[in-house]
């Protein structure tokens, strides 16, 4: 037994005590916004881990394990390409989140990708990166 602030603990029941910092691997080809993403992400004490190559992106999201997914939608190319990728990466984690970033994706587009398993979309024309950092809060607050 230890005593840690006065109260008497048993080390072993903290070992296994779920970490409270949430994984958010962020996949975007621009630089200026990945790094604004990912210090507003950091600010709300996620764990960030940025991605800029789409070669790099299936093995980091295995490797890193991340609670969420948020993906540049243009990053590979076409909406066909994110439901294969989103697929995947649910194969090896299914509680995975995966929100796309962009603009231009509208109607039919968003409901496919959507249907694909997409929790969300944010058009970048009507956010700002702290609301990405928000959206993340709120959907990461529940697991």
């Amino acid at each position: 037994m230890s005593y840690i602030f006065r109260t008497k603990v048993n080390l072993r029941d903290l070992v296994d005590l779920p970490v409270k910092t949430k994984r958010i691997l962020v996949a975007e080809e621009e630089e200026y916004l990945l790094a604004l993403y990912a210090y507003h992400l950091i600010c709300e004490d996620f764990h960030v881990k940025p991605c800029r190559s789409v070669d790099a992106l299936h093995g980091h999201a295995e490797v890193f394990k991340p609670h969420l997914l948020i993906l540049n939608d243009a990053f590979l190319g076409s909406k066909i390409s994110i439901i294969n990728l989103v697929k995947k990466l649910r194969v090896t984690n299914p509680e995975l989140y995966v929100v796309t970033i962009g603009h231009g994706t509208q109607g039919n587009d968003l409901s496919q990708l959507m249907a694909a398993g997409i929790n969300g979309h944010i058009d970048r024309k009507l956010s700002k990166p702290q609301d990405v950092a928000a959206l993340a809060k709120t959907l990461l607050n529940n697991i």
